[in-house]
């Protein structure tokens, strides 16, 4: 037995569990290793009948674009006797198809007779499909014509529903219809499925009318709809406006014995919240998603939550707030929250806003507990009144800002609960690299009695790992049992973001792998997210991509941070395509993007030069109620800079400020250099002054070329402004000069 056959057979036992054996094939690194084991493995019998194995490591070869290595694992299978059963045969037929070998694929198909194989229509579906997964569609309505008389088979319910598919996916919706047809006209029942297939193309070309005489035929071929099908109607009939017959469908739905499901209710609170305004129908409805115990999703909450908060309903609105804590559903806009907290209180039901809170503070919502302040008129702790978070911003020596800060620490344990002020602080203490105030003022916080609570405990570990100090933050976490403070998988999530802040790629992994046997905690998604993220750091992308089938083994669903993480590396390194393929592994999961989800195709969009497919996002993104970011205008302005419209970019820029989205260090770093493109250095004078004056980090030779080109349309005094301006800050000081000449 060869060494690495060994090592398999000790990573694989006999007695492993399918867990584990996934887990060794995404977590190890060298894919040659595990491709010359898995091949040896293959000799075990019961291996061979392990379809998830093989689809696994068949994916992780695929993503990493190892497609001799897939060759290599499947020609292999010929070996065994197993090659002579077709449905053996048919998984190696599929596998290629999903690694994109559609050659491979057919070369299988064609040697089945001398393996020997019978070929029946099961391999000939097995083909078909594996031409619709490699998008081959320009083949598959020859190999559908010409097989079957060449291997005397008849097509069947599915061969004719692939075929369906492929017109569908390519957008040829009559050649699907026509298919359709042909299927009837063969004496072929038509399924949930064909239907379904059509549906889908249909409604989402916007063909309502032709998706309706689909529907009619469904009730014609004694096929019933399934939830799956009304939510696509349900969807196209709010996207008109439509949201009468939208009640109405669920109402039939109901009476059918179909139970909506969260996507069901979602459309329709949308129909009801955002076009009929009509919150009494929306409570009602709410009533009965409670009643059916449907468990409602982050989209459900935000849906509503907005609407009631625009009613003036504060009391439902803290219903909500209260269901969110029950299912544990955290929303991006903490905003949202704080005025219904303030709300109740206008309203003077102190009483509701109060409880509200606590059930807030004792909730696992990190973000939002913190950004919410009390009550104005009933403070529990002691305020201090004549601190501003603008002494800090304004105080320019570091030494004298972090007297204050402690001594503010000290005195006010209100202080001590504004994270905003902690990040703020220690962020600029570390850009102007005072690493030892910020030991200074962290270390003393180890004194304060708040120490043993491991959520306080916590924001040290993160605020050390934002400042580049991972061996401080690991003393702290080293230091918890000392303290008094019990560590948990919250405190170990927090060692590993602040290695990941850090840099230290190597120690998150090591954290992640190690230290959950020694602390006995079981690792949570947002452990998982973190090694997702460090993996992507590291450009290991599909051992990144894996990690979501690890976190499935460990119970664990993924969510819309999981995929952003993956869609943001993947649009990054394989482009446009390549991050699709994580938009679609998130709507397997039902898993709704956000916004910073579409921020990111919107980006992948511009850059890959598919601007009218972006603008049609963007529009797609107001349609379905969400909120575009800054994210978003940024790089829709980007794109139409790209498309040489610089008067439509600079109307777009306006609809930026109108919207309330506060401008980022990428809108600068987007928009600078284009107006200096276009000469239009009044836009580009005015974005530098925010960038300094909102002390921005961004690339000084973006600024110097805006100093250079003011001087050069004779605009010196804002220049030298723009030098003096660049000079001003004590923490981030721009050595712009003026040109010689001047």
């Amino acid at each position: 037995m060869t060494p690495i056959s060994r090592l398999f057979r000790r990573a694989f036992p006999s007695s492993a569990s399918p867990t584990s054996i996934s887990r060794v094939i995404g977590k190890e690194p060298d894919l040659r290793r595990v491709v010359d084991a898995f091949k040896e493995y293959s000799e075990n019998k019961k291996f061979r009948r392990k379809t998830t194995y093989y689809e696994h490591i068949v994916k992780r070869l695929a993503n990493a674009k190892r497609f001799q290595w897939i060759e290599e694992i499947l020609e292999k299978q010929k070996d065994y006797p197993e090659i002579t059963a077709e449905g053996f045969v048919v998984r190696i037929i599929s596998l290629y198809g999903k690694a994109g070998m559609f050659d491979h694929a057919h070369k299988v198909f064609d040697e089945m007779p001398h393996l020997p194989c019978n070929r029946t229509v099961k391999s000939f579906n097995a083909l078909l499909g594996a031409c619709v997964s490699s998008r081959k569609f320009d083949k598959i309505d020859g190999l559908f014509r010409e097989l079957p008389v060449k291997l005397s088979v008849k097509p069947d319910t599915v061969s004719y529903n692939t075929l369906i598919k492929a017109f569908c996916e390519m957008g040829s919706l009559d050649s699907a219809i026509l298919i359709f047809h042909e299927m009837v006209k063969e004496r072929l029942n038509p399924d949930l499925i064909t239907f379904n297939t059509l549906l889908d193309g249909l409604y989402k070309k916007d063909r309502f009318l032709d998706g309706e005489k689909m529907w009619d035929l469904m009730e014609e071929y004694n096929v019933v709809p399934d939830v799956i099908s009304y939510n696509m109607k349900l969807h196209r009939l709010v996207s008109n406006k439509k949201v009468h017959e939208v009640v109405d469908l669920v109402t039939e739905m109901k009476s059918k014995g179909l139970k909506p499901d969260v996507f069901t209710y979602n459309t329709l609170f949308k129909g009801l919240c955002n076009i009929e305004k009509n919150l009494e129908e929306a409570k009602r409805w709410y009533g009965d998603m409670k009643k059916a115990k449907c468990v409602p999703n982050r989209l459900t909450f935000a849906t509503l939550l907005i609407f009631a908060c625009d009613k003036g309903d504060f009391l439902f609105a803290s219903q909500l707030c209260r269901a969110m804590i029950y299912y544990q559903r955290e929303l991006n806009d903490g905003t949202l929250l704080q005025k219904v907290v303030d709300g109740l209180v206008k309203q003077s039901n102190i009483e509701e806003a109060e409880t509200l809170l606590q059930l807030f503070q004792r909730s696992l919502f990190k973000s939002q507990k913190s950004s919410l302040r009390p009550p104005p008129n009933k403070q529990p702790i002691k305020i201090d009144p004549h601190f501003s978070i603008q002494e800090l911003i304004n105080e320019p020596d570091p030494d004298e800002m972090a007297r204050k800060f402690k001594q503010r620490a000290t005195q006010f344990s209100s202080f001590r609960d504004r994270n905003g002020i902690y990040d703020f602080t220690i962020g600029r203490l570390a850009l102007a690299k005072r690493f030892s105030l910020v030991e200074d003022i962290l270390e003393a916080h180890k004194g304060f009695e708040d120490i043993t609570r491991e959520g306080f405990t916590v924001r040290l570990i993160k605020l050390y790992g934002k400042a580049g100090m991972f061996e401080y933050a690991r003393k702290v976490f080293d230091e918890m049992p000392q303290l008094n403070c019990t560590r948990t998988v919250r405190s170990l999530n927090a060692l590993m973001k602040a290695a990941l802040d850090c840099k230290k790629f190597d120690e998150v992994l090591r954290i992640f792998r190690e230290l959950p046997l020694e602390m006995s905690v079981k690792l949570n998604s947002s452990s998982y997210n973190t090694i997702i993220h460090a993996l992507c750091e590291m450009g290991l992308l599909d051992d990144a991509v894996l990690m979501v089938g690890e976190m499935k083994d460990d119970g664990l669903k993924p969510n819309v941070v999981t995929f952003n993480t993956l869609l943001e590396a993947l649009y990054k390194e394989r482009g446009f395509w390549g991050g699709e393929r994580i938009w679609a592994m998130m709507l397997e999961h039902n898993v709704l993007p956000d916004n910073r989800s579409y921020a990111l195709k919107l980006q992948a969009l511009v850059e890959a030069g598919h601007f009218y497919g972006a603008l049609d996002l963007f529009r797609q993104l107001e349609k379905d109620g969400l909120k575009p970011d800054v994210n978003a205008y940024n790089y829709l302005i980007k794109g139409f800079f790209d498309q040489g419209n610089a008067v439509a970019a600079k109307r777009w820029y306006c609809k930026l400020l109108e919207s309330g989205e506060t401008l980022n260090r990428i809108t600068f770093s987007v928009l600078v250099p284009r107006f200096c493109d276009v000469g239009d250095y009044n836009m580009a004078f005015d974005l530098c002054k925010m960038i300094v004056n909102r002390q921005f980090v961004v690339d000084e030779a973006l600024l110097q070329r805006v100093v250079n080109g003011l001087v050069k349309v004779s605009r010196t005094e804002e220049a030298k402004e723009l030098v003096e301006l660049g000079k001003s800050n004590s923490y981030i000081q721009y050595n712009l000069t003026l040109p010689s000449d001047v």
